[in-house]
């Protein structure tokens, strides 16, 4: 394993846009300089994916190293096995792209409508808020010294969703770790109680919405100063979370989504800790 590449560590890379950043990120001009760590809960499918990927690029002269290792973000022993597996191989990564992330469709958590449902509502913090949290917190000690964390968001996490004592809360930037967790908590505790006047009723909104927060207020506190975090919106894109009517192509997003590790400024810069759409700000 070479040390003296940018490393990045990309989550959920089985498949749909953790696949397509590391596709992406292997075709780019800077491919040469990355050594990538595609991870998802599934080994096996993992591994396809990376073959798929090193077939396509198989004709380039120059190409990036990339690994395999397992990782279920919702499992805490899988994020504590994960983060001795790397601080025995790497004394440090450049990137890492919290990208894995769900959304039940079969409880339809994508309509503000719907009473939320307290299992659904665990299921999708445990993921997209908890596991995501937990997983940053043990790998921040090797973040190099202009390393940069990149949250999977979505448009659908801005405040306009929530109710209006959550906008209020999410707003507050006396907010710790802590104060968010409790928060995420509360909202599993509350679900079938449907009280949309601090969160709206969809997990998914909601599980961002709090990862925006982490971002844009906790970011700046846990960090060091030349170091940076970003929530990152794809847009609505056609994979198996998007769905088929979805505006936008991997092939359209894919690009973008790969270019914020190779493109976007290392280092702290005018765009850290905020909300960023094809590399524009966008607002929270």
């Amino acid at each position: 394993m070479s040390h003296q590449k940018r490393i990045a560590i990309i989550t959920g890379s089985n498949r749909g846009l953790g696949k397509a950043i590391v596709q992406y990120l292997a075709q780019s001009e800077f491919s040469q300089f990355y050594h990538v760590i595609m991870t998802g809960r599934n080994v096996d499918q993992v591994s396809l994916a990376q073959e798929e990927i090193l077939q396509n690029i198989q004709k380039q002269k120059q190409k990036c190293q990339i690994e395999v290792q397992r990782l279920d973000v919702a499992d805490s022993k899988s994020i504590k096995q994960f983060s001795n597996w790397f601080q025995n191989n790497f004394d440090r990564y450049d990137v890492l792209f919290n990208n894995a992330g769900v959304v039940n469709k079969q409880l339809d958590d994508y309509n503000l409508q719907k009473k939320p449902d307290q299992e659904n509502a665990r299921w999708t913090m445990q993921t997209n808020f908890f596991g995501t949290i937990e997983l940053t917190k043990c790998l921040l000690p090797n973040l190099s010294q202009d390393g940069k964390i990149l949250m999977m968001s979505s448009n659908l996490g801005i405040l306009q969703y929530q109710g209006e004592k959550g906008k209020q809360f999410l707003s507050n930037h006396n907010l710790n770790e802590q104060d968010l967790i409790q928060a995420a908590q509360n909202y599993i505790n509350n679900a079938n109680q449907n009280d949309t006047t601090m969160f709206c009723n969809s997990s998914y909104h909601t599980s961002k919405a709090l990862l925006n927060s982490y971002c844009r207020i906790v970011g700046p506190k846990i960090l060091e100063p030349n170091q940076s975090m970003y929530a990152i919106s794809p847009g609505w894109v056609k994979t198996d979370m998007g769905g088929e009517f979805a505006e936008e192509t991997i092939e359209q997003s894919g690009p973008f989504l790969a270019d914020l590790i190779t493109k976007l400024p290392y280092g702290r810069n005018k765009l850290s800790f905020k909300f960023i759409e094809k590399m524009k700000e966008i607002d929270y």
